[in-house]
C-alpha cells in the first residue's frame, strides 16, 4: 500500500501521521494525491464531518495526547502508541460508518 499521511499543524508544529509513526516535517513539502489535497488547521478547527470515520476516534486520541505532552514544556520523549482497526460498513465512501473498532492506546 502507500503511504497514507495525515498533515496536521498548530503553533508551527508540523507533523506528518503515517502507519510507520509521527516525524516532523517541512510544510513546504507537502503535496497533494487523488485523494487529498493537503490544508493546515489549528487542531480545534479540522473538519472531522469531511473526513473518514475513523479519523474522529483515532485522530482525536492521538491530538488530544499530544496536548497533554506540549502542556508538559515539550516532553515528547515517550512515543503516543495506538493499536486497533476499524470495520467500516458496505458502501465505500457512501457509507463512511464504522460499524466496529478497536483501538488500544
Amino acid at each position: 500500500g502507500g503511504d497514507d499521511t495525515t498533515t496536521v499543524s498548530e503553533h508551527g508544529n508540523n507533523m506528518a501521521m503515517t502507519a510507520r509513526g509521527v516525524s516532523i516535517i517541512d510544510p513546504n513539502s507537502i503535496e497533494g494525491c487523488d485523494e487529498i489535497i493537503p490544508r493546515w488547521f489549528p487542531w480545534s478547527e479540522i473538519p472531522l464531518h469531511q473526513m473518514f470515520a475513523d479519523d474522529s476516534v483515532w485522530l482525536t486520541y492521538f491530538l488530544s495526547q499530544s496536548a497533554v505532552r506540549d502542556g508538559d514544556g515539550g516532553n515528547t520523549a515517550t512515543p503516543i502508541k495506538m493499536n486497533g482497526w476499524f470495520h467500516f460498513a458496505p458502501g465505500g465512501d457512501d457509507g463512511n460508518k464504522i460499524e466496529h473498532y478497536f483501538l488500544d492506546t
